[in-house]
């Protein structure tokens, strides 16, 4: 059986729509914590060190725990999920006219051990905005983008917001679905 260590509501149903069965279980982690004790790590390995200490957090020892984990890097500095809609505007504010990049980071951790990892980046021009553009959008998405690392939601309003994407589409919402797919066949938990 796969537990999925998130509470991440997207993850979960790329899953499900996938057909991979799982359960979701909250990992227990300080991400903080985690995120200061690692403030040297370059940005792909603090998303692979925090999506495989997910994956340890989950006590099921015979299952495979998938850990998932996603940091945004623009000009060298790393960005987490704003606290609130004025942080999200800033964030904005700071991402526009600028290319960063998406680094999602997926671990599978089965009986204490880790049997797997991958990490995926996708990099995203965000076109200019404006203080009246950014402000309207933020009014428009709520407090949904709060769950979110760039203040976005590509699958929704926030496509509007680039000029060019490259890369995966999972990636860019947090689960390297493809990769994912191929060990999960790999390890019996969906038919070849």
């Amino acid at each position: 059986m796969l537990v999925l260590a998130s509470t991440s509501k997207i993850r979960h149903t790329i899953l499900e729509n996938a057909g991979l069965t799982h359960h979701v279980r909250a990992p227990t982690l300080d991400e903080l914590a985690v995120k200061r004790a690692n403030k040297n790590s370059d940005a792909k390995s603090l998303a692979i060190t925090l999506a495989t200490l997910k994956a340890f957090s989950i006590p099921h020892q015979s299952d495979y725990i998938l850990g998932a984990d996603q940091i945004l890097e623009c000009n060298g500095e790393l960005y987490d999920k704003p606290n609130s809609l004025a942080e999200a505007a800033q964030h904005l504010s700071t991402l526009q006219g600028k290319t960063h990049y998406l680094h999602s980071a997926l671990a599978i951790s089965q009986n204490g051990k880790k049997i797997w990892e991958t990490v995926e980046t996708a990099s995203l021009t965000m076109r200019p905005l404006n203080a009246a553009s950014i402000k309207s959008y933020v009014t428009q998405t709520d407090n949904r983008i709060l769950h979110c690392v760039g203040a976005y939601q590509l699958e929704g309003r926030g496509v509007q917001l680039f000029q060019e994407i490259k890369g995966d589409y999972f990636t860019i919402l947090g689960l390297p679905l493809l990769s994912l797919l191929e060990i999960s066949r790999h390890l019996g938990l969906l038919e070849p």
